[in-house]
């Protein structure tokens, strides 16, 4: 197969790590790979050069406003090179416009069969925010597709709004790297770092972004802080978000109980110092951005953390309501409180969601998985 994508390791972003994660699993000899070189990635020609499978970059001209259309026309000039050399029997296009738009042509011009992989956002953005010509664009794209698989029952609820019917939908889950998940690691000099010693710890890791939450955690601290005066909200992660998250920080007093990490090197570290997780995703009105899944969810059950998620998109496929985690109203403050408190004064209750949690993930979100499917749709293409 060849998976033409604009997003790819080394780059940090959550489908980049889906199909590079794919891509190392699969046999070196079955997969080839067209993408870009990210300047958000410069260290990609060594990540290029650890790889079994091949893979090849077009150039990216940073120039604004033009520089991914620019990326995207490199790589249809790119694809008949690659399709008369690697002779892929079929393509994956990893976004559903932005890639998926010229396999049609592909298609047309070398009759090859093709996949469109879809995550969430992408669906409702394109779909109603962004007027008649691209929602017919994005049908276009999916309607002429073999397959299109999806991350959730919510954005699979999306596309068979959309008319597209349900025997041509894969829903397809992402994994955990569960092998980063098994060593517990030495937490001291974090604490050390941060002052956390005698503190317990509510953490949300994802990008500054207002459909994420942060700001209805933050204004639900106050009341959690008069029932746990010794917990402290961890915030790593870094956005557009930050100064009016930092301002609302300010303007509730609340400078000594909020801590800002911005990135950090090691993820893994926070997921296993927090006590919760929470993460109260919503749909922001006005926007058409939401929550396709929601790996972090996963990442910090796979840790044996209790998770907190928004009843909005995908998130409601990551979290089993009551036994891996609580679903709550994103928009109620009140009930973000109470499912933070709960969780934090139910010594029983949060040690079992934790058990659950970490088995749940270990039983069904190992990245074998996925790539089974990917090769199971493959196979039924080609048959």
């Amino acid at each position: 197969m060849l998976l033409v994508t604009d997003k790819f390791g080394p780059h940090k972003g959550g489908t980049a790590i889906v199909y590079s994660n794919w891509c190392s699993l699969m046999n070196p000899k079955d997969i080839v790979v067209l993408t870009c070189r990210l300047p958000s990635a410069p260290e990609w020609r060594e990540f290029d050069n650890q790889q079994r499978f091949k893979i090849y970059r077009v150039p990216f001209i940073n120039i604004p406003k033009i520089r991914m259309p620019l990326a995207w026309i490199f790589m249809l000039f790119v694809m008949p090179f690659i399709l008369i050399k690697e002779k892929p029997q079929i393509i994956h296009a990893g976004q559903v416009l932005e890639t998926g738009w010229f396999c049609i042509l592909i298609n047309k011009i070398f009759n090859k069969k093709y996949v469109v992989h879809t995550y969430g956002e992408e669906i409702t953005y394109y779909s109603v925010g962004k007027g008649r010509f691209l929602k017919k664009a994005l049908i276009w794209s999916i309607v002429k597709a073999d397959i299109v698989t999806t991350v959730s029952n919510y954005t699979k609820s999306k596309l068979i709004n959309l008319g597209i019917p349900d025997e041509k939908i894969r829903l397809i889950y992402p994994g955990v790297e569960l092998d980063k998940f098994q060593i517990v690691p030495d937490l001291e000099e974090l604490r050390d770092k941060h002052q956390l010693h005698n503190k317990r710890i509510l953490l949300t890791v994802s990008r500054l972004m207002e459909r994420k939450g942060h700001d209805m955690v933050i204004k639900a601290f106050p009341r959690v802080l008069q029932k746990i005066p010794d917990v402290i909200y961890l915030i790593v992660g870094i956005g557009k978000e930050e100064k009016r998250l930092k301002e609302l920080t300010r303007e509730l007093d609340l400078e000594n109980y909020v801590i800002f990490t911005g990135q950090v090197p090691d993820v893994i570290q926070y997921y296993y110092l927090c006590d919760v997780f929470i993460m109260p995703n919503r749909m922001v009105k006005g926007s058409h951005d939401v929550e396709g899944f929601g790996i972090v969810f996963l990442e910090a059950n796979a840790c044996g953390k209790p998770v907190i998620g928004g009843k909005s998109g995908g998130a409601v496929d990551a979290i089993v309501d009551g036994v891996t985690g609580i679903l709550v109203d994103p928009t109620n403050i009140k009930e973000i409180e109470n499912a933070i408190l709960k969780l934090f004064l139910d010594d029983s209750y949060r040690s079992r969601i934790s058990d659950n949690g970490r088995n749940y993930v270990f039983k069904n979100f190992d990245w074998i998985n996925p790539v089974k499917q990917v090769l199971e749709i493959n196979s039924s293409i080609v048959d």
